[in-house]
């Protein structure tokens, strides 16, 4: 009997040591049950068919679920009206906010250490604020596919596409892109045209028109935040990608399909966290292994073959096994910028990207 005493006297205390070791949460506590107040904070609106509106839908799908009360700011886009804005969200009892855009990396970094006690995220932030979390999303590898996919559709082997700037996150897609096209069809220019700004519906129009009156382009594509390129190139019988968003609803078969975010999980992990006082702020950039990307549902005129390529295509990124920047690829100047056998690092894909692959033409 002493035995087996000894015995359930060390299962007890070998239990007690388990429990203080492991740090068990259930995945729902009690502070899920209570409302909580976040601040959404957008440089377009929340119906804008585009980049705000990628994250505006993933908020309002968890509103219920997560019992959320939120506070929307639609179309901040000034310093000084994004100060005043993130500091109303705080007076109103906002403990968790998010600025959808790297424009208010700034003004948070500024006004973080004021409030301790709030968990601030900025979208397409820089890794460099240990305790504000940045994140992000491999959009790189869905223009890879709708590269792919473009390059697939050309006659003329001329695609137009619209960007904002010279700068490592927009290079880094049209090279993606350009990359995806030429690997179904080498004989893909992608010309490229720079309006300087995300948010100018007459600009982008303009550069849209312009490329499809003087290179013969028959696939339109874009990297800006409105929906502008879309409707030009619809209005042209040509065929055209969105970005973002999926905005088959609004055009004809013309539309091809859309690289577009999937920001829900994401979302939906770091809120719990939040909620139940165990985030740690960490920088995120996540793609197709995490579904954070996505290709939209396609039109009906891309073919059985082109489909069972694209979806091979996103397995191998989706299971790690291959990335878009594996080399050999030169630029297009003829430089190799990757080597046989060696793949550009996350730190060169986001800081480094100053340069264009083979195929890539600028139009000025």
């Amino acid at each position: 009997m002493k035995k087996m005493g000894c015995v359930v006297i060390i299962g007890l205390m070998l239990l007690c040591i388990v429990m203080l070791t492991f740090d068990v949460k259930p995945i729902h506590s009690n502070n899920m049950e209570e409302e909580t107040i976040i601040a959404v904070v957008l440089n377009g609106t929340k119906t804008d068919e585009s980049w705000s509106q990628s994250h505006a839908d993933a908020f309002v799908a968890l509103e219920d679920e997560l019992h959320l009360k939120i506070l929307w700011y639609e179309n901040i886009k000034d310093d000084v009206v994004a100060r005043e804005t993130f500091e109303d969200a705080i007076s109103k009892g906002a403990e968790i906010v998010f600025g959808a855009s790297t424009i208010y990396e700034n003004v948070i970094i500024e006004i973080n250490d004021k409030y301790p006690l709030v968990q601030f995220f900025i979208a397409g932030g820089s890794d460099q604020n240990y305790d504000i979390t940045s994140y992000f999303g491999k959009m790189y590898q869905v223009r890879y596919l709708s590269g792919m996919l473009a390059g697939s559709m050309t006659k003329t082997n001329q695609i137009g596409y619209v960007a904002v700037k010279d700068d490592v996150e927009v290079n880094r897609g049209i090279n993606a892109f350009t990359l995806g096209a030429r690997s179904v069809n080498p004989e893909v220019i992608v010309n490229v045209k720079f309006t300087n700004g995300w948010h100018d519906y007459d600009k982008e129009s303009m550069a849209a028109q312009y490329i499809i009156d003087t290179h013969n382009v028959d696939v339109m594509t874009l990297h800006q935040d409105t929906t502008a390129v879309n409707d030009v190139a619809e209005a042209n019988g040509i065929y055209h990608l969105g970005n973002h968003c999926n905005q088959a609803d609004k055009y004809s078969e013309l539309y091809l399909g859309s690289a577009a975010w999937n920001w829900e999980k994401y979302y939906r992990e770091v809120l719990i966290r939040c909620i139940q006082k165990v985030y740690y702020p960490a920088d995120y950039w996540g793609g197709f292994e995490d579904d954070i990307v996505k290709l939209t549902k396609l039109c009906s005129v891309v073919d059985d073959e082109m489909q069972e390529k694209l979806k091979e295509a996103e397995g191998k990124l989706k299971d790690q096994t291959w990335d878009v920047f594996y080399g050999p690829i030169y630029d297009n100047k003829g430089k190799l910028r990757v080597g046989e056998g060696e793949n550009l690092s996350d730190h060169s894909l986001i800081n480094i990207m100053d340069w264009y692959v083979a195929g890539v033409n600028i139009v000025q």
